[in-house]
């Protein structure tokens, strides 16, 4: 593995494993009895995670956000130790799902709850950067890889 594509890979882990911890702090603020969220720059993090936007179906944003960032994390794990061969675009999928999510749980904090919660655009920003990151990741390596398509391809 080139070593530009290792160090995107450990970006991209680094960032899932600091987006796995914000979600575990906001998970756990979720079920917390009092529900009083410390905002380090905002005021707005009580009101945006005692929304009605806070769940989906009785499920803690947040809970699905730990999740999202384990599995990234065990993707790029895998991918790292040559478990899983080649990137698949799934992964760039997957990733995108998120980052459009997060934009409109950006666009719920500012036009319809009208606050900010910097946990959650923490959160959103990690989303962005690993989902680009790993666009970047897919091409370069679909770009660079020696595998030549069939001769009815050509």
């Amino acid at each position: 593995m080139k070593f530009l594509n290792q160090k995107i890979l450990y970006l991209i882990l680094t960032l899932s494993v600091i987006g796995m911890v914000d979600s575990i702090y906001l998970t756990y603020e979720h079920f917390k009895a009092k529900n009083q969220v410390i905002c380090i720059i905002f005021d707005g993090c009580d009101a945006v995670l005692n929304s009605s936007y806070s769940e989906i179906f009785g499920i803690p944003l947040a809970l699905l956000g730990l999740l999202f960032y384990l599995f990234n994390i065990i993707l790029t794990l895998a991918f790292l130790k040559n478990i899983i061969k080649p990137f698949n675009i799934f992964v760039v999928l997957a990733t995108f799902i998120a980052f459009i999510f997060s934009l409109y749980l950006t666009y719920l904090q500012l036009m319809v709850i009208k606050s900010f919660c910097f946990f959650c655009l923490l959160s959103a920003a990690i989303v962005s950067v690993i989902f680009f990151l790993n666009l970047t990741f897919y091409f370069h390596t679909r770009k660079s890889s020696s595998v030549q398509p069939p001769a009815v391809l050509k």
